[in-house]
């Protein structure tokens, strides 16, 4: 029995398409961690961290990335000196390259802070510096999976410290 030209080329385009589906299947971890390679759907975790981040609000009133926390702290209380907070929001601002951006970055600058005062000062800075809400630009800027990570764990940082 002979195979005419039509149904080899069919045969060829058949094994291919399953040869296709086993690697995506076998190797990449099934089809939902194929789109998420290519970024074309979320990851659990990316979601699970973007809940956490979309929960955090800097517009309430005790939040650490609002910069009336800091305008509005009792007297007395301790604050980075105005050179330290503009360094550490053009540390955070920086973070953010044209080409690469380094997260990182802004999670040191805001793990030197030992206060809510002192993040909501830093985004005070930023605001005045950079004319930016500075909660709003990280959450619009770090949009990979792995920013998304450190942003959480950023939130989950400056959220835990004592307020004062």
């Amino acid at each position: 029995m002979k195979m005419d030209e039509k149904t080899g080329k069919f045969l060829i385009y058949v094994a291919v398409i399953i040869v296709g589906l086993v690697v995506v299947v076998k190797i990449l971890g099934g089809i939902d961690s194929f789109l998420e390679m290519l970024g074309l759907r979320d990851s659990a975790d990316k979601k699970k961290n973007q809940e956490k981040i979309n929960a955090a609000n800097s517009n309430s009133s005790g939040s650490p990335f609002n910069p009336n926390l800091y305008k509005t702290r009792p007297t007395g209380t301790k604050v980075l000196t105005n050179v330290q907070a503009n360094d550490l929001a053009m540390k955070v601002h920086d973070s953010v390259g044209y080409i690469y951006d380094t997260p990182e970055q802004a999670e040191a600058a805001f793990k030197q802070c030992d206060s809510k005062v002192k993040v909501s000062q830093i985004c005070n800075a930023m605001s005045d510096q950079y004319d930016i809400d500075a909660f709003e630009w990280m959450k619009r800027t770090f949009d990979t999976a792995s920013q998304v990570s450190i942003l959480a764990s950023i939130v989950d940082y400056c959220n835990n410290l004592k307020t004062y």
